[in-house]
């Protein structure tokens, strides 16, 4: 990996981490003012806690922590496909209770962004991937929402991982943690 490839990825890396940082800041200051209280509280545990857990997770087991990135992405990509068919009842939930979706996919750029440390690759192809689709579902549905606010930020630095493995060999670490058989 060349030099210009390293300051691409370490860049989109740093730049998804900190919109992740600030993003997740600003829903906590959201939560904690409407509704407040303990349930405020609750609300900010439930951000925090699956992106702690699952950033540990591609960190300290790349191998199996990618493949649980990926299902996840997929899950957000159906509920995402779903919600843009009209699903009524998704919309008058997440009226109720504020744009979930988006901050799953704060959450997953978060935790993918962990994962572009060891596995470039495969984390620039799931930022991309969703960032857009979210994104452009949610201006061809609906307009510009707190969905493609937080889409364009995770397509970026997804497409900025991702160019930086162009013309890269296919081994993307160093420490695989891929099972082996003995």
């Amino acid at each position: 990996m060349g030099v210009a490839s390293k300051v691409l990825k370490w860049t989109g890396i740093a730049a998804l981490g900190l919109f992740t940082v600030f993003a997740m800041l600003f829903a906590a200051g959201e939560v904690l003012s409407d509704p407040g209280g303990w349930k405020g509280a609750l609300l900010v545990v439930l951000c925090l806690g699956p992106l702690l857990a699952l950033s540990w997770l591609v960190r300290a087991r790349p191998y199996i922590g990618s493949r649980v990135a990926t299902g996840l992405v997929a899950g957000v990509l159906a509920i995402d496909l779903w919600a843009a068919i009209g699903s009524g009842p998704w919309h008058t939930w997440e009226d109720r209770h504020g744009p979930w979706r988006a901050i799953i996919t704060m959450v997953l750029g978060g935790v993918l962004a962990v994962l572009a440390t060891e596995r470039p690759r495969r984390a620039g192809s799931l930022l991309s991937l969703p960032g857009g689709v979210t994104m452009g579902l949610s201006l061809a549905v609906s307009g510009p929402a707190p969905l493609a606010v937080i889409g364009v930020p995770v397509l970026l630095c997804g497409l900025a991982i991702l160019g930086s493995t162009l013309g890269a060999d296919h081994h993307q670490s160093s420490r695989s943690n891929v099972p082996t058989a003995s």
